[in-house]
């Protein structure tokens, strides 16, 4: 009653504890008020509004061990089950413990996990999506073809880890009725060979030469204009200003049938218009030459020297394929790379073939005293993404060409550590710090990049195309891989159909001597026989000209002609006027007679 309580203020001293024994009875008890706080002028604030509060001049305060040792002794930790906190004492208290997340602690709100509530449609199966907070698992998770047609990124783990990736992703592809091609410096690659009874196993050297002379359905200039970038690797220096260089590789690659070795100089390249003045070569031609003789002289000639054991189409042709390109040479390989990649090229569009680049060495420049081909390894993506789907496998994210990653719509990421691949990749996973919180911003910590140091074996975190946010992922379980032995790669390739006839055996179903010098451009030699024989002589522009407006307006009339010249059938010759020096073909004896044979095996007058 306000009364009572009125009386019981006014008293003084032991009155209060007399009055309440005598018309009450009760217990005496024991109360503590704890609080806490950082600040020592709040802790006096407290401290005050308890004694205003609890109007007893009995109240101390105890000292920490005596409140340690009450604390025990009520059993606190057992009765409440955590630690709690919130608001602006949850994040100071955070920022003042000594763990790797205070030099992390920012002022703004970073990328967040966000846990899936249905999963979108995937036709590759990679696992199920796992709970950024709770860790339960989620919907399953996966790509869709469209995805690898506009390139996908995976990286960072060990080479066994992006095996296992490989193995679901070429697993699930297989069973949708799509063919994949790997692409890998790694011989255990030769595993993922196991999940088809009739996939081929290659090792360069081994079960495949490359002939680099041999455009495998590349065109003409711009297959010499790649080749001769390919030899800088080798070569040491730009390649820029050896013409000289060019014109040989130009002729040989016309023949059709030559090797390294026939890359040679002739007489009539010589830089000076005067006669019998010596041929001096630029120092980049001569770099040049001395490079492709190590292709045949040197230890790439067991890779490099002879003719195309397996072309590119029958490599495809199989429901599964695996090309190991290692040479023993770091040069070598990049060069191998770059002839193979080159080589792709030459394919038709497919998007049923997928192609996986697993540790391309000529994309991974960065950081390499060639990081200025840096624009070169974004071209040649862009190239082989208008050929069909594509992934790029590699270890370290860094290494490759920032354009390169940009081009390539979803990222599958393993474990990272290095901090130079964690700037990388976090655009990619969308783990960049951002201006807005997407859950809460009591958030403070990006600790998205602290779980990608850190993540476990069987995980990783999956960014698709339309996303802006990466997804932890536990993967399935590796399909079952053995390498099959060389005896059944071997096998398994002797069912390849073999590679086109050396030189100087007719092509399957050739049946005139035209035929079998200029192939399937027999149509175009006529026209250019035929154009030589009227007006002789002339200059290849002009042949180029009066042959593209006879209806063969892409014809690739320079390898025509040289095919024609290596075959005896026109001769070149070399004038100057003016001070401008041109080459100019006439038609030779063996050229009338192949050409009239030709005309009568198809009826046709003259």
């Amino acid at each position: 009653a306000p009364d009572v309580e009125e009386f019981l203020y006014r008293l003084t001293g032991g009155a209060a504890d007399a009055f309440s024994l005598a018309r009450g009875g009760l217990w005496e008890v024991t109360a503590a008020v704890m609080g806490h706080t950082l600040d020592t002028r709040e802790a006096q604030a407290f401290e005050t509004a308890v004694r205003a509060t609890v109007p007893l001049s009995t109240l101390t305060a105890v000292s920490p061990d005596d409140l340690e040792r009450s604390v025990l002794d009520c059993d606190v930790p057992l009765s409440w089950p955590g630690f709690f906190a919130a608001g602006r004492e949850l994040k100071d208290w955070l920022v003042r413990l000594a763990s790797e997340l205070a030099s992390e602690v920012g002022s703004s709100v970073p990328g967040q996990f966000v846990a899936p509530i249905r999963g979108r449609p995937y036709e590759y199966r990679i696992g199920y999506s796992v709970s950024p907070d709770t860790l339960t698992e989620g919907p399953p998770v996966g790509l869709v073809h469209g995805e690898l047609a506009r390139g996908v990124l995976l990286c960072g783990g060990t080479a066994d880890e992006r095996l296992h990736v490989l193995g679901l992703l070429t697993s699930g592809l297989l069973s949708a009725g799509n063919r994949v091609l790997v692409v890998t410096s790694d011989e255990s690659r030769l595993a993922l060979a196991a999940l088809d009874p009739s996939a081929l196993g290659l090792v360069l050297g081994r079960d495949l030469v490359l002939n680099p002379v041999d455009p495998e359905g590349v065109g003409h200039r711009e297959y010499v204009a790649g080749l001769k970038r390919a030899l800088e690797v080798l070569a040491g220096m730009p390649l820029t200003t050896a013409v000289d260089l060019e014109v040989a590789l130009s002729r040989a690659v016309a023949l059709g049938s030559a090797t390294v070795a026939d890359v040679t100089l002739d007489a009539t390249d010589a830089n000076s218009d005067v006669p019998g003045q010596a041929q001096q070569l630029s120092r980049a031609t001569a770099s040049g030459m001395e490079a492709i003789r190590t292709l045949y002289q040197g230890p790439g000639a067991a890779c490099f020297y002879g003719h195309q054991t397996v072309d590119i189409a029958d490599i495809v042709s199989a429901p599964l394929s695996v090309v190991v390109l290692k040479t023993g040479s770091d040069m070598l390989d990049m060069f191998a790379w770059e002839l193979f990649s080159l080589k792709l090229l030459g394919l038709e569009a497919d998007p049923a073939l997928v192609v996986v680049l697993d540790g391309p060495s000529d994309l991974t420049v960065q950081g390499t005293r060639l990081s200025d081909r840096a624009p070169w390894a974004e071209r040649r993506v862009r190239q082989l993404m208008g050929r069909g789907p594509l992934v790029v496998s590699v270890s370290q994210p860094s290494s490759l060409p920032t354009g390169v990653i940009e081009q390539l719509s979803a990222c599958i990421s393993l474990r990272l550590k290095n901090k130079y691949d964690l700037g990388v990749v976090s655009g990619a996973l969308g783990l960049s710090v951002l201006t807005t919180g997407l859950h809460t911003k009591a958030r403070w910590s990006p600790r998205e990049t602290s779980f990608l140091r850190v993540l476990p074996d069987g995980m990783v975190l999956l960014a698709r195309s339309g996303e802006e946010l990466a997804v932890p992922v536990r993967l399935d379980d590796c399909p079952q891989m053995v390498a099959p032995s060389d005896e059944e790669l071997r096998r398994r390739l002797s069912g390849v159909a073999p590679a086109r006839p050396p030189e100087g055996l007719p092509a399957p179903g050739a049946q005139s001597l035209l035929e079998t010098a200029v192939g399937r451009d027999v149509g175009v030699a006529v026209e250019v026989l035929r154009l030589l024989r009227r007006y002789s002589p002339l200059t290849e522009e002009s042949v180029r000209r009066f042959v593209q407006a006879s209806g063969h307006p892409g014809a690739d009339v320079q390898a025509v002609l040289m095919r024609l010249e290596h075959a005896s059938m026109v001769l070149r010759g070399h004038e100057v006027h003016s001070g401008v020096s041109y080459q100019n073909y006439r038609i030779t004896m063996k050229g009338e007679m192949a050409l009239r044979q030709y005309e009568d095996s198809q009826g046709v007058g003259t």
